[in-house]
């Protein structure tokens, strides 16, 4: 499972950094390029940020946890 997990996140993770190196040579006088790449480097970093955050265990529960964050229970 962890080889499995290991190879997809690192195939994800490599297919937008190339994706966003592809759209970096741009011509500055063409805003939608220009957009093209601000939206591929972007994607890049919010995607290893969120899987950084997921993995060292600062998701949005953690904050949670130190506030004293309770769920409803339903009976």
């Amino acid at each position: 499972m962890i080889d499995f997990i290991t190879h997809t996140v690192q195939e994800e993770l490599e297919e937008r950094f190339k994706h966003a190196m592809t759209k970096k040579k741009y011509d500055v006088n063409n805003v939608d390029a220009a957009r093209e790449y601000v939206q591929a480097e972007l994607g890049f970093v919010l995607y290893s940020h969120g899987l950084y955050t997921t993995t060292a265990g600062r998701g949005e529960h953690d904050e949670e946890a130190k506030e004293g964050h309770e769920h409803q229970r339903f009976s």
